[in-house]
């Protein structure tokens, strides 16, 4: 199980495996808020070899867990080296088509992006509106209580004890750019229990105003999520709800 993915859900399976380009990033990048530092320095060639090895420990260890499971349920059928090569080739179909498929690309931006005063009313309504959606509609606030500042511990899938990440404070562990926060929120981080968040859109609206108003809530979450770190971002009102009248 993999946190920090960029891969789509192939539809011929429910199985999501990282891209080779997102073990990449975390080996070269780190993960922020841990113990996890960069390795940046080290060669390409290396780089690469350290995720082909990552990649082999994934599938050892599946293909094992998944025939030990069989034995112990005396569901396996035939003898355990035909069970392995069933495993591990379905296994490496769904890393294969983890880097082959495109990645799971989010919609173009559907702001201004500069610094006239019309672009920055919209990204002040538009993160007045990712608010919104955060409290309600996206159920964000469910998890990460009080935006995160007295979020209750969960268990993993591993089953550690953890604790929803605290937004205000600015850290983002599978990384801060806008591309990267879109890969959590709209696919989620299954090994955290954490939801995929999936726009509610009429559906009587025609196609293409159904993918302009998806596009739009993501990027207002979006938005939304990387202002609450600096409450002079937000909107007045947005940040007297977050942070109090005194907070200027």
């Amino acid at each position: 199980m993999f946190k920090y993915i960029s891969s789509i859900i192939p539809p011929e399976t429910t199985a999501r495996k990282p891209r080779r380009s997102d073990l990449l990033r975390t080996i070269t990048r780190g993960i922020d808020g841990t113990s996890m530092p960069s390795f940046g320095l080290l060669p390409e060639k290396e780089l690469q070899l350290l995720v082909s090895y990552v990649i082999h420990l994934s599938l050892r260890g599946e293909v094992e867990f998944k025939t030990i499971r069989a034995l112990a349920d005396k569901s396996l059928e035939g003898d355990v080296k035909k069970k392995v090569a069933e495993e591990g080739s379905a296994l490496l179909t769904q890393w294969a088509q983890a880097t082959a498929l495109p990645p799971n690309v989010p919609p173009a931006y559907p702001y201004k992006d500069d610094d006239s005063p019309e672009a920055s009313k919209q990204l002040a309504d538009s993160i007045g509106r990712g608010y919104k959606l955060f409290i309600g509609d996206g159920i964000c606030i469910t998890c990460h209580f009080d935006f995160g500042r007295q979020s209750a511990y969960r268990y993993d899938i591993w089953g550690t004890l953890v604790q929803p990440r605290n937004l205000t404070a600015g850290v983002f562990r599978g990384g801060r750019r806008p591309l990267d926060l879109y890969y959590r929120i709209s696919g989620g981080i299954p090994p955290s229990d954490m939801p995929a968040f999936a726009p509610k859109v009429s559906r009587s609206l025609p196609q293409a105003e159904q993918d302009k108003a998806r596009a739009q809530a993501y990027w207002d979450v979006i938005n939304f999520v990387q202002a609450l770190p600096y409450p002079p971002m937000l909107p007045k009102d947005v940040r007297e709800k977050i942070y109090g009248s005194s907070m200027q």
